[in-house]
């Protein structure tokens, strides 16, 4: 008789794709079972914003402002959700118990990050979108299409889920996670250029928006949509450097920091309900 034998590395690639596979739907499953809140979630953003440029505009919507911040609203909306979802996801396993079983198979950490954060990340980007376009519907403004624009929009949404893992992080050991979570995203509406570009910041105030996560991808998506400068234009300012760097950083630093609080959470036993 003849058998063939399945490479053993092919066979664990398989499995650990289908467990991280496993992960992400049953991240969206959850999500899913909290859409009641959608609706009030998108109405909630779009008149917000609207309500807040109207004021900006010193009593009217201004066309030219929306052009400039509704980037800045695509990456808010991004980072708010993302960040949400994952620190609730984790504080609702936690309390059910289940949390800590995941943890009890061979995936390592990262890889079952894997599959929460792009649970989250799909529904994020599916409300940002929806969000970003009905305002630019409803104010009238047009971007021309613009290939080049997805290169800094994927490094902001790397960027985006960087600091979000680094929140999510903070829930395993800060109680009161929810309403810090609140207070952070409010800040980073306020300096990304959801509000009204960095540019018109008092100096101190907008060196503080540049470091602030978005901010940087924002400038450079800007550059694409509406100056109409091209890649190699954003790379010779440097803002395409400056936001891969930033990237990877915010990447590194949020893996690490979850990483870290999931290993600390499972040898003090921190996993189960409190």
């Amino acid at each position: 008789m003849t058998t063939t034998t399945v490479p053993t590395t092919l066979t664990a690639g398989g499995a650990r794709a289908r467990m991280i596979g496993n992960e992400a739907s049953k991240g969206l499953r959850l999500l899913w079972a909290y859409r009641a809140t959608l609706i009030p979630s998108l109405l909630s953003m779009f008149f917000m914003y609207l309500v807040f440029q109207y004021f900006v505009g010193g009593g009217r919507i201004v066309d030219g402002l929306v052009s400039d911040t509704a980037p800045a609203l695509f990456a808010y909306v991004v980072v708010y959700l993302t960040t949400m979802r994952l620190v609730a996801g984790i504080l609702e396993e936690r309390n059910a118990g289940t949390l800590e079983q995941i943890h009890l198979s061979p995936l390592p950490t990262w890889q079952l990050a894997v599959g929460r954060l792009a649970a989250a990340l799909t529904e994020a980007l599916g409300v940002a979108v929806v969000v970003t376009a009905a305002v630019l519907v409803a104010v009238g403004v047009d971007y021309p299409f613009r290939p080049a624009v997805l290169v800094p929009l994927a490094l902001t949404v790397a960027g985006a889920a960087g600091f979000a893992l680094m929140i999510a992080a903070a829930s395993f050991t800060y109680p009161g996670i929810g309403a810090l979570v609140h207070i952070i995203q409010m800040a980073v509406m306020a300096v990304n250029g959801t509000i009204a570009p960095p540019e018109l910041f008092p100096r101190g105030l907008e060196l503080v928006a540049r470091l602030a996560p978005t901010t940087i991808g924002i400038d450079a998506t800007r550059s694409i949509v509406v100056d109409g400068d091209g890649l190699g234009d954003v790379w010779a300012s440097g803002a395409l450097g400056w936001l891969v760097l930033h990237t990877a950083v915010l990447l590194a630093a949020g893996w690490g920091a979850y990483c870290w609080q999931i290993r600390r959470a499972v040898r003090d036993g921190r996993l189960g309900p409190a």
